[in-house]
């Protein structure tokens, strides 16, 4: 450190903190320096400030002091509690009984601890290291904590302190005129942190949110103390500004480092004006263990060395000699540096790359550039290194890097992730992903692994050159659609020679229901059982058990199915908006749906196609009955009589089942039918409890069939269509929704 002051005292800056709030350590005064004797310690206290660009940035209202108190733990074991702590002339001297154990001085936690919890004698040092604070009202308290080892400290001679904040402070740096910001939302935000640092930045358990700070007037200008956030481990930290440019609202999006640290100011930097906005995040800290701060003499800039460099095709020196600018590329180059001072890197904003030192040749840095997938825009960051010989790095000692946006655009529901390139769906997702507009000279395609059908495709715009559609598609009764991972890569490439090849993978989850088509629909066989909505629920067509069973049709087999087998299939039915099924059960000898609500004020018909089916799949309409229900069917026909709708023969076959068992009671005599057609023998089988209106229980046979705006009801075994009321329970019967692409 001597060798560089001598160097050019004029260069740097030898500066030591002020003492915030009044928490001056200063000489011992005579009354102190009395109290050193054998089995008292003095220990005195400062703040630590929150340091921008190796200064102070603290804000006046981050000084304030409301409490201070200090615990000493003693083998583990809360010793002493010191509560009420006064000061004198603005400073806060504290007389320890004792010349060992771990001291722990903390202020403005009144209100945020149970302070009555922490009892002498009791209270282990382990559960008071894993203490926690929690958000009030979605604000983060300012609250400062410190740690000594008494017994390692000098004796005689005072303890010196710092407390650090306990909280990470947010502000905002517009660089350009013109820019309005209109609000700011930390999303997935801990809603608590540790009271005192941990080994390693962690979270405790607990809730992430959202938490909004809006303005009454928009920020036009560099704004320090916006928000506030406990230290926290956290990779789902995102921040969102809605902003105003040349009066069009724009909305700005950038993850925050996956690591949030105490003490430290997060810098939400806008740059850029227009459609080339953007939105970085740089970070400053305080370096605990220095008592000074240097700084160095920036007219000795960090500026790129062109001619040392092995800058490859797409990477070029920007608008200033300190700037690099990359196309979306991946690519691994050298980069030199000029200056006098050997580099470290400190610092890499949120962007796509590594950069690394390497061993030979002074200030020269590897750079591991990833592709910059589809979908995101240009983004500008920037690389914070730090000169050898000094304790702190500047954000003045940086280079800016400007990372290209991807040419080809995409529009849709596919979003890749910037490290691995994939795009997990999540569930079965069926119908048209995205579009993709290539650039001129680019192709796509689709490739799977060996062994995987070919469910995804391509298929070019028709109205429109250069555009293509990313289609799911459908396998009708799949026999292996039951859950797993379905995996393809959309691939980007150059038509000629197939370079620069870009890989992109999607995930959904191959689920499929039985079905049988006929008159143009695709119809489910089984009803809708358990959470409608959730497939894992449900009759999947990997586990079909009228096909296991090698009958014929779904009436074939409750024709001759296990009583368990019979109810499990049958014995489910629907009431308002939730999806949960209502399972028959006997109540006094009474059959009756658990849960059934008399009150219930929402009308299944009335909640659309898909409120309540899973993904792909939708409960029918009117159009798609008509093709194999009419008004007055009879249902109870065992000889295959039929009825002409739109010139097609809908036959109708019938059972009854006996002796059917629920909670060791017997059922009346049940009723179950198919409607089919001499092309589709199969038919759709129709089965369930009979509807419940009442308290009284089910009405057995009088099955009512949940249809969108309507439903069709059985009543002396005709057919007739009824809305229903909402309190009126009905099976659900889905249909396959229609979809484009189809595979084998």
């Amino acid at each position: 450190m001597l060798d560089w002051l001598m160097k050019d005292m004029k260069h740097y800056i030898l500066g030591l903190f002020t003492l915030v709030a009044g928490l001056v350590t200063g000489s011992c005064s005579d009354d102190v320096k009395e109290q050193l004797t054998e089995g008292k310690r003095t220990v005195q206290t400062r703040l630590a400030g929150y340091v921008v660009g190796g200064n102070d940035a603290t804000l006046s209202e981050e000084n304030v002091i409301t409490d201070v108190k200090a615990c000493l733990f003693e083998e583990g074991v809360l010793s002493r509690v010191y509560d009420n702590l006064a000061g004198n002339n603005g400073s806060y001297d504290l007389i320890v009984d004792g010349n060992y154990g771990n001291l722990y001085v903390l202020a403005n936690t009144e209100g945020l601890l149970d302070w009555d919890n922490m009892v002498v004698g009791k209270t282990m040092e382990s559960e008071w290291m894993v203490q926690t604070v929690s958000m009030r009202d979605d604000k983060t308290s300012m609250f400062f904590t410190g740690k000594v080892a008494i017994e390692k400290q000098s004796a005689n001679v005072p303890v010196e302190m710092t407390l650090i904040r306990g909280v990470a402070r947010v502000d905002i740096s517009v660089k350009h005129d013109g820019i309005s910001v209109n609000s700011l939302t930390l999303k997935n935000v801990a809603g608590n942190g540790y009271l005192l640092p941990q080994e390693t930045v962690k979270s405790p358990e607990g809730t992430k949110k959202d938490i909004v700070r809006t303005w009454t007037e928009p920020l036009t200008g560099n704004t320090a103390g916006v928000m506030y956030m406990y230290e926290q481990q956290n990779a789902e930290l995102t921040v969102e500004l809605n902003v105003t440019v040349a009066g069009v609202a724009r909305k700005m999006t950038a993850k925050l480092p996956a690591q949030i640290k105490r003490n430290a100011v997060y810098t939400l930097d806008l740059g850029g004006d227009g459609s080339n906005l953007n939105l970085t995040v740089s970070v400053d800290e305080w370096d605990y263990d220095d008592d000074t701060v240097v700084s160095p003499d920036f007219g000795d800039k960090i500026t790129v060395d062109v001619d040392r460099s092995e800058l490859p095709e797409g990477v070029i020196l920007g608008t200033s000699d300190n700037q690099l600018v990359m196309d979306y590329r991946p690519n691994e180059f050298v980069l030199a540096l000029d200056c006098n001072d050997q580099l470290e890197v400190n610092s890499v904003s949120q962007l796509p790359l590594e950069i690394t030192a390497l061993p030979e040749g002074k200030n020269l840095f590897l750079v591991k550039k990833r592709l910059m997938a589809v979908g995101y825009e240009q983004m500008e960051g920037s690389v914070t290194f730090k000169r050898k010989g000094l304790s702190n790095a500047y954000r003045e000692d940086e280079i800016t890097l400007v990372l290209t946006a991807n040419p080809t655009q995409i529009e849709g529901n596919l979003h890749f992730d910037e490290t691995n390139y994939l795009c997990d769906l999540g569930d079965y997702v069926d119908g048209e992903y995205a579009v993709f507009r290539l650039a001129q000279g680019k192709k796509i395609t689709v490739e799977f692994d060996n062994g995987e059908d070919e469910w995804m495709a391509v298929r070019e715009k028709s109205d429109e050159a250069g555009a293509y559609r990313i289609l799911g598609g459908w396998k009708p009764n799949d026999p292996k659609a039951d859950g797993r991972e379905q995996k393809a890569r959309i691939v980007i490439c150059d038509a000629d020679t197939e370079a620069n090849r870009e890989e992109y993978t999607v995930v959904r989850r191959n689920y499929g229901l039985p079905v049988v088509e006929m008159n143009g629909v695709w119809w489910c066989k089984y009803n809708a059982r358990g959470n409608s909505r959730n497939f894992a629920d449900q009759v999947l067509s990997s586990d079909d058990p009228a096909q296991k069973a090698g009958q014929s049709s779904v009436l074939d087999y409750l024709a001759s199915c296990s009583n368990d087998d019979f109810v499990n299939l049958w014995g489910w039915a629907y009431q308002g908006g939730s999806g949960n099924g209502l399972k028959v059960y006997v109540d006094n000898g009474v059959a009756k749906l658990n849960g059934y609500n008399r009150g219930e004020t929402v009308n299944i018909a009335d909640l659309g196609a898909k409120a309540l089916s899973p993904n792909g799949y939708q409960l029918p309409g009117t159009a798609e009955y008509e093709k194999i229900f009419k008004w007055g069917m009879v249902v109870n026909w065992k000889n295959g009589e039929y009825y002409t709708i739109n010139g097609v023969r809908i036959h109708i076959h019938s059972i009854e089942r006996d002796n059917v068992m629920v909670d060791g009671v017997e059922m009346p005599q049940l009723n179950c039918f198919k409607v089919y057609t001499e092309s589709c023998p199969e038919g759709i089988t129709f089965y369930g409890p009979g509807g419940q209106w009442s308290a009284g229980g089910i009405n057995h046979n009088k099955l009512f069939i949940g249809v969108v705006n309507s439903g069709w009801f059985v009543n002396n075994n005709s057919l007739s269509t009824t809305k229903g009321s909402a309190a009126d329970s009905r099976i659900l019967r889905f249909m396959k929704t229609p979809v484009e692409y189809m595979y084998e």
